[in-house]
C-alpha cells in the first residue's frame, strides 16, 4: 500500500468532537513539508446532499439545463425518500429568481428550457433537502455561467445546399432566409430584422454569374453561357451587429439543362446529436420523368438504404417537359451515424427512361453534417 495512505480505526473516534491531524512529509534530502486535516465527529444524525457533475459549469443561452441531485443520510437502512422533502431555487447575486420555476416533474432533478436565461450572466442553482424525522437540512449550490453571445452564434445557411448544377445562360435563385441567430428563440427568429446579407463570387475576377442583387436574403443570378462545364463557388456572409458568419455553395454550369432544381432544408445545429434521428427535407421542380436518390458522398462507407427510416429513392412521372413540384424527405435513424464525424448527404435527380435524356442532364444538391458525441449527464 502507499505509505501516504493512513487508515484510522473507528475506536479512535468514540467521543464526539473535533480532531486535528498534523502531517509531516520528508524526502531523502531532509526537506520536509507540513499539513493538517480536521475531522468533526458527531453523534447527531445528518443529511448530505449534492448535484451530480462539476460545481461550476457553462452553457449557451440556447441550451436547456438538466441537473440531477443526490441525498445521503448518516444512518444505514434509512428511508430518506419518505422523510426528506427537496426543493430547487435559481439565484443571481444571492437573490432568488421566482420567475424561473423548475420545469421538471421529478423533485430530484432541475430543468430549464433554452432561451430562459440571459447571455453573459452568472447564476446559482441551489438544491435543498429537509428531513422531517431528523429535524435537519442540507443544501448545495452550483455556479452556472451563461456564455456571452459570439460570432459563432450567427448561422449562415444557403437553402440550396453546398453544391448544385445550373444550366449555362439560365436565371436561378439562392436563398438565405433560413439563416438565423442561435440566441433567438425559433419564434423570434421569424421577425429578426437585424440580419444583413452579402453574396459574392469566391474569385471576383473569374465570376461566371451576374448578380441582380447581392444584399438580399434571396437573390437572382444569371449563369454566363461562356463558362459552361465549370464549377465556381459563391460565398454568403450573414452579419448582425459586429458578428458575422459565412457559408458557400459550389455551382456547376452545364451545357445541358439540369432535369431538376433542388432546395434542402437547413441543419439547425452546427453539430447534430447522434442520439437523435436526422430529418432532411428536399423540395424542388423536375422537368421530365425523373428518379431521385439520396446517398452519401463521402468515405464513410455507409449505405443510405441501410439506415434510413423511409425510402431513399423515388420516381416522378411527368408529361413531356412539364414542370412538376416534389417533396422528398429523408430520415436517418438515431445512432446510425458515428460520433465526431463528418458526412456529405446528397440528393441526385437523374432522367428516367429514354425519352428526355438527350435534352436534360443529371443534377444534385448536397449538404455536409457534423456529428458530436452523445451528451453525458
Amino acid at each position: 500500500k502507499s505509505p501516504l495512505l493512513i487508515v484510522l480505526p473507528s475506536t479512535l473516534f468514540d467521543v464526539s468532537g473535533t480532531y486535528k491531524f498534523d502531517f509531516t512529509f520528508c524526502n531523502q534530502l531532509g526537506r520536509c513539508g507540513f499539513g493538517s486535516y480536521t475531522v468533526v465527529v458527531t453523534t447527531i444524525q445528518f443529511l448530505s446532499v449534492g448535484i451530480y457533475g462539476p460545481s461550476m459549469r457553462t452553457i449557451n443561452l440556447y441550451n436547456s439545463l438538466q441537473l440531477y441531485s443526490w441525498v445521503d443520510t448518516s444512518k444505514d437502512c434509512y428511508n430518506a425518500s419518505v422523510n426528506v422533502a427537496t426543493s430547487w431555487e435559481l439565484l443571481q447575486d444571492g437573490v432568488v429568481l421566482p420567475s424561473y420555476p423548475n420545469l421538471s416533474n421529478d423533485s430530484t432533478s432541475f430543468y430549464l428550457d433554452g432561451f430562459t436565461l440571459s447571455g453573459g450572466q452568472k447564476y446559482q442553482v441551489k438544491f435543498t433537502a429537509v428531513d422531517s424525522i431528523l429535524f435537519t437540512s442540507a443544501s448545495y449550490k452550483l455556479t452556472l455561467l451563461v456564455a456571452t453571445p459570439s460570432a459563432a452564434d450567427i448561422i449562415a445557411i444557403i437553402s440550396q445546399g453546398s453544391a448544385i448544377a445550373v444550366h449555362a445562360g439560365q436565371n436561378f435563385s439562392l436563398d438565405a432566409t433560413n439563416s438565423f441567430d442561435r440566441n433567438l428563440s425559433p419564434s423570434s427568429r421569424l421577425t429578426d430584422s437585424l440580419m444583413s446579407y452579402t453574396w459574392r463570387c469566391q474569385f471576383i475576377s473569374d465570376c461566371p454569374f451576374r448578380f441582380f442583387s447581392s444584399s438580399k436574403a434571396v437573390i437572382i443570378l444569371k449563369a454566363n453561357n461562356v463558362y459552361a462545364d465549370v464549377t465556381r463557388s459563391i460565398i454568403l456572409t450573414v452579419s448582425k451587429g459586429t458578428f458575422s458568419s459565412s457559408s458557400s455553395i459550389a455551382i456547376t454550369l452545364t451545357r445541358i439543362k439540369p432535369i431538376c432544381s433542388i432546395s434542402l432544408s437547413p441543419i439547425v445545429d452546427q453539430t447534430i446529436n447522434v442520439a437523435r434521428k436526422l430529418v432532411i427535407n428536399a423540395t424542388g421542380v423536375v422537368l421530365g420523368n425523373t428518379s431521385l436518390t439520396w446517398s452519401f458522398q463521402d468515405n464513410s462507407g455507409l449505405s443510405m438504404s441501410d439506415i434510413t427510416q423511409n425510402k431513399n429513392s423515388m420516381v416522378i412521372h411527368t408529361n413531356n417537359l412539364t414542370e412538376s413540384k416534389f417533396l422528398f424527405p429523408i430520415t436517418l435513424a438515431a445512432y446510425s451515424l458515428s460520433p465526431k464525424s463528418s458526412y456529405t448527404i446528397q440528393l441526385t435527380c437523374a432522367p428516367f427512361g429514354p425519352s428526355f435524356t438527350p435534352a436534360l442532364t443529371t443534377s444534385s444538391a448536397s449538404l455536409t453534417v457534423t456529428t458530436n458525441s452523445p451528451p453525458s449527464l
